[in-house]
């Protein structure tokens, strides 16, 4: 509805307030007076709130250049309303690219305008239809994470950062040339693992916040807005190597553990698994996660292992049995020298595979 369009809104909003300044000014009553001012300060509040909408708004043209560089295919959006959690009534178009880029973006703003929660694919697909099958080439990578997460000793500083809900992000990092997306998929699971994101938000065909939109997860539905946008390309290798070795987990256990992942990866150990070099540093111990007074934060970093052990496909055994080794071995002893050790071993694998789960569970049942 043109009424709803921020553009539209803001020059009534202008308007409005105009008026009101001028009976405020023209009133004699102290009463009236101090009415007119709040509603000339909610005023103001609103006419601010879309003049931000705006300024976010405007940088989408960007944002896609930078995530889907010089690709052909089409941008794939999706929206919905969001009502008691749920998105309902919900939408997709599919826009070719580059040429109607102009057409993509006038549907961002209406939809947001109309209060729908909007997001776009983080890849071009080669068909009007969001599928791996049809997923074109990866012009970037990316991940979903906490702000604090993001560790530059980890991983190169993104080339995009998008403020998805206040305290979460989500990092682009441009590459220098497209690459499969099979071979995408791999790299971004292996930059949720070793950062500690959003464990479902790596694959193909994922869909992101769009700049410019609210957030109606949350009662004061926070704008989606650009962090950063620095533009840097980088070759694939730079942000994520998938390869190389690590050193197997010997069990510790008065009744040992498997070593090998049957019941998650079929025949695979660990030392087999296509894990990034910060991965098995993380897993020798080298990147630890730290206190503020510099001190090893015990328990992060155990965590932090968890988590790329669960993002390989690790068992909830294994994962346990590889935490009580390295605790040991690398000379922590968090949990090493207590009787419930086990228990603590146990609960980190458990906390981390539910979590995984539930944001899996959560992502099919918003997007089925």
């Amino acid at each position: 509805m043109k009424e709803a369009d921020p553009y539209h809104r803001i020059a009534q909003l202008g308007r409005d307030g105009m008026e009101l300044r001028a009976g405020y000014t023209a009133a004699t009553d102290a009463r009236e007076r101090r009415i007119l001012a709040i509603e000339v300060h909610a005023l103001e509040k609103e006419r601010q709130e879309y003049t931000e909408q705006i300024e976010a708004l405007a940088q989408v043209p960007a944002v896609w250049e930078t995530i889907y560089g010089e690709g052909d295919g089409f941008v794939a959006l999706f929206s919905g309303l969001r009502t008691h959690k749920k998105l309902a009534h919900p939408q997709a178009r599919y826009f070719p690219y580059p040429d109607a880029l102009d057409q993509a973006y006038a549907w961002v703003r209406s939809a947001a305008a109309a209060g729908r929660e909007v997001y776009h694919c983080a890849h071009l697909v080669t068909e009007r239809r969001r599928r791996k099958e049809t997923a074109a080439p990866l012009s970037a990578l990316w991940v979903d994470l906490d702000q604090g997460q993001l560790d530059s000793q980890l991983v190169p500083t993104p080339s995009l950062m998008v403020e998805s809900s206040p305290g979460r992000s989500q990092c682009y990092w441009r590459l220098t040339f497209p690459i499969e997306p099979a071979r995408g998929e791999r790299l971004n699971r292996h930059l949720a693992g070793v950062l500690g994101a959003d464990p479902s938000g790596w694959d193909a065909t994922q869909l992101l916040r769009v700049p410019g939109t609210r957030n109606h997860k949350y009662v004061d539905a926070p704008l989606v807005r650009v962090l950063a946008h620095r533009g840097q390309h980088y070759d694939p290798a730079a942000v994520a190597t998938p390869l190389g070795d690590v050193p197997r987990f010997t069990a510790r256990r008065e009744e040992p553990r498997p070593t090998t992942q049957s019941a998650a990866t079929g025949s695979a150990t660990l030392q087999e698994l296509p894990l990034t070099r910060t991965a098995r540093r993380i897993l020798a111990g080298e990147l630890p996660k730290r206190r503020p007074d510099g001190e090893v934060d015990r328990s992060a970093s155990l965590m932090q292992m968890a988590g790329i052990l669960a993002g390989a496909g690790f068992s909830a055994e294994a994962i346990a049995q590889a935490l009580a080794e390295r605790d040991e071995r690398l000379g922590w002893l968090k949990y090493t020298d207590r009787a419930d050790r086990e228990r603590h071993y146990d609960r980190i694998a458990a906390v981390v595979l539910e979590q995984r789960r539930r944001r899996s569970f959560t992502d099919r049942r918003m997007w089925r």
